[in-house]
């Protein structure tokens, strides 16, 4: 008699990335479809308070282990195994694209002068092979928009797939699509560029301040 052992690494991570999920507000419907007793059910197994959001956050915001589950305030063995059920019913591949994770060994470093920005942005398009994803809410046509506008057609003719998205009311440059105040470039899926500076001269410093005099001026102009 052959006997199939079970596949607990998967058992446990498929729970994990569920929760990880839905305690980042993921929509249960992208994974039960139109099952929708199997979402009633997860909601009554599982219907997390402020407390456990904090639990969750103070673990950095992702679970990676079993044992941070089991410490989840108000879970027990029995709700884990009900919910684990439930789980087993939704798309699996879905959520497993959907899920949080969290990657080790990265390296990050931060960067607070404008041209050093600067050089460090168009160094990192320009060895840009697969794709690039660029969201930013102000994109001038200045020197530094241009010189980045540039390298990001050089990686076009490269083959490159390059998508930016832009404030359409906030940016300089035309034909771009809408975008919210979000900024980051995300190339390769291997490095990403964070944090809140714009594209422009006067955000990465590319052209220096023009001084100007100070004038004082009387009448009604001052009302």
């Amino acid at each position: 008699m052959q006997t199939k052992s079970i596949d607990h690494s998967y058992h446990d991570q498929k729970l994990i990335n569920f929760l990880n999920y839905y305690l980042a507000n993921g929509p249960l419907n992208l994974l039960t479809g139109n099952n929708k007793k199997t979402a009633e059910y997860i909601r009554e197994t599982f219907n997390p308070d402020e407390e456990v959001y904090r639990y969750h956050q103070e673990l950095g915001g992702v679970f990676t282990s079993n044992e941070q589950l089991a410490g989840i305030p108000g879970m027990n063995q029995d709700r884990l195994n009900a919910l684990d059920c439930f789980v087993s019913r939704l798309d699996l591949v879905k959520l497993e694209e959907l899920a949080p994770k969290t990657s080790w060994n990265n390296q990050v470093e931060a960067y607070v002068n404008g041209p050093e920005s600067l050089a460090m942005i168009l160094s990192e398009i320009k060895g840009a092979q697969s794709y690039i994803h660029l969201s930013v809410m102000q994109f001038f046509n200045d020197q530094s928009g241009n010189l980045i506008a540039e390298a990001l057609l050089d990686a076009i003719n490269r083959g490159v797939r390059v998508r930016i998205m832009v404030n359409y009311e906030n940016t300089h440059l035309y034909g771009l699509k809408t975008g919210t105040g979000r900024k980051f470039i995300v190339i390769d899926g291997n490095t990403s560029i964070l944090g809140s500076l714009n594209i422009g001269d006067m955000h990465l410093y590319q052209t220096p301040p023009v001084p100007s005099e100070l004038v004082k001026v009387f009448g009604n102009p001052s009302q």
